[in-house]
């Protein structure tokens, strides 16, 4: 059985500016391969992978400059070569989506683009980051394996 928790964090500044810059770089690479996917279709009719996007990532690292790779240039040498490969299955997934929603003759909206809301965040490892306050209102089990954690950014509902 898979779980999902979801926690508050309060980092501090430095943290809060490192975790912004790793939320960016991974929405820059989620919009880049959107892009790369809409315009392949768009110009050749062609579908991207998500397996052919993750072959980029060797180069993408070792050059991040927007004129060496498909996906845009980010600082991705900076991450985790999993945490990008996992921000890459997510066009994958809203693709496949899209066209199981156009296949069932649904209404189906193609994949949008993510933006940056102008929000804030608020004893958690992150990559570069460190150790950030984490307020665990519920706890994890003592059986439970942890396979991922994904840090989103979200307004304060008021």
């Amino acid at each position: 059985m898979i779980c999902s928790y979801k926690y508050r964090i309060y980092p501090s500044k430095s943290q809060a500016r490192l975790l912004e810059r790793v939320v960016e770089i991974h929405r820059q690479l989620y919009n880049a391969a959107l892009q790369e996917r809409r315009d392949a279709w768009r110009m050749c009719k062609k579908s991207i992978s998500c397996h052919d996007q993750c072959s980029q990532l060797k180069e993408l690292r070792e050059y991040p400059d927007p004129a060496h790779s498909g996906l845009g240039g980010t600082d991705a040498a900076w991450l985790s070569y999993s945490s990008i490969q996992q921000t890459l299955r997510k066009p994958d997934k809203a693709f496949a989506a899209f066209f199981r929603r156009v296949n069932s003759s649904d209404k189906a909206g193609c994949p949008r683009f993510r933006s940056r809301p102008p929000l804030e965040f608020g004893r958690l490892r992150v990559q570069n980051a460190g150790r950030i306050q984490t307020v665990l209102h519920r706890a994890i089990p003592d059986n439970a394996k942890l396979k991922q954690v994904v840090i989103k950014r979200e307004s304060l509902q008021h």
